[in-house]
């Protein structure tokens, strides 16, 4: 019954917020769009900076990797973002500061893969995915739904419903276990990128 009723309500709220993820995944696309012509348009001295990155980023597979460090930095990093969209929610203006954080996220996401493959060849593609694509997916599933909660929550500040607002407090508590829960599942994105990520690098060292 509460798979039933938990599918009921993921359903629901697709319906509800059809929109919100259009809106959402069209700015992560626009931006990935962006990153990629980033890429194609940028000077020599750029690319060999970056290039120079990517390769100091490959040599992790050859030295102690520092796991706890590693973890803690990108778990901030990401839960930090995550914490931003939380607050915008929490606004009535956050609506336009949640979609610039999407575009920001498709563009670093469109950029670094087209980087990855322009520069280091064929066996890039296996390096990306495994290091990066898989972890990426979960972390932008879950900026996706974050950035619709926080412009659901946003947008219903907005509007005049008054048995909301009664219970404003309440909301606050579903909105924010909701943001707990995503950020729980994005440790498994950040787990993935810390402690398997390096070793498949290995591989290709």
């Amino acid at each position: 019954m509460k798979g039933i009723r938990f599918n009921e309500f993921i359903k629901k709220h697709c319906r509800d917020n059809f929109l919100s993820y259009v809106i959402v995944i069209f700015f992560i696309c626009t931006g990935v769009v962006l990153g990629i012509y980033t890429v194609l348009y940028m000077d020599d001295f750029s690319k060999q900076e970056l290039k120079s990155y990517i390769n100091s980023f490959l040599s992790i597979g050859k030295i102690d990797i520092p796991y706890e460090e590693l973890f803690i930095k990108t778990f901030i990093n990401n839960f930090m973002i995550l914490v931003l969209i939380w607050l915008l929610g929490l606004t009535v203006i956050g609506v336009p500061f949640t979609l610039i954080i999407s575009l920001v996220k498709g563009f670093t996401l469109g950029f670094t893969t087209v980087f990855f493959i322009s520069e280091i060849g064929g066996k890039s593609i296996a390096i990306i995915f495994l290091t990066t694509i898989i972890p990426n997916i979960i972390y932008t599933l879950m900026l996706i739904v974050a950035s619709v909660l926080s412009i659901q929550f946003s947008m219903s500040l907005l509007k005049d419903k008054g048995s909301w607002r009664n219970k404003l407090l309440t909301n606050i508590g579903r909105y924010t276990i909701l943001f707990v829960i995503i950020i729980g599942i994005t440790m498994l994105g950040v787990a993935y990128e810390t402690f398997v990520s390096p070793n498949f690098i290995k591989l290709f060292n």
